[in-house]
């Protein structure tokens, strides 16, 4: 039997348990959901500590990276459980950042592109209450100048694929910037 996993972790103790990552990492591509659950508890209770969040964050694109069927097959559940752990808006502004700041992977071209498609699908049709603020505040983005960052900031990471950033801006109703991407 499988036993729930209560953590109530401190920086120190993070900070002495640093090879748990690869650890915690290698158990995302585990077959059994209730493990994948479990470890992305512990993650987002690391994440509480922004350092390590965003080191979670750059580690978590580079085991997509590694492992495309881990991002074909389990990526959903993976980004909405965080999405549901610690708030869409925070995991897509950090997952969106380090997609294209950290060179080992903005340097891959297509792995970028299909993780923005993967991410623009999640925002898209995952029918659940954790997407709702994302999706409103995008839909706003005209109306208020952190969502309007919010948009800008989501489009840089969404142009790495053309369709994801048509729907972006489709859902945002900058519809002068859609024609564009239709344009070009």
């Amino acid at each position: 039997m499988f036993v729930e996993l209560q953590l109530n972790l401190d920086t120190r103790e993070i900070e002495e348990n640093v090879g748990l990552f690869p650890v915690l990492l290698n158990l995302l591509c585990d077959s059994d959901d209730q493990v994948l659950q479990q470890t992305l508890s512990v993650l987002a209770q690391i994440s509480a500590n922004d350092r390590y969040f965003h080191v979670i964050c750059v580690n978590l694109l580079i085991v997509f990276k590694q492992h495309t069927d881990l991002l074909a097959s389990r990526g959903k559940l993976i980004v909405e459980k965080l999405c549901e752990l610690l708030g869409s808006t925070k995991v897509y502004m950090a997952l969106v950042d380090k997609l294209v700041s950290e060179k080992i992977i903005y340097d891959d071209l297509e792995f970028c592109s299909l993780i923005v498609q993967s991410l623009n699908l999640i925002l898209l049709t995952t029918d659940s209450k954790t997407m709702d603020e994302l999706r409103s505040n995008i839909k706003n983005c005209q109306s208020n100048s952190d969502y309007w960052k919010l948009f800008a900031t989501l489009f840089h990471a969404w142009s790495y694929n053309p369709v994801a950033s048509l729907s972006l801006c489709l859902l945002g109703n900058v519809y002068p910037l859609g024609m564009l991407v239709i344009l070009k």
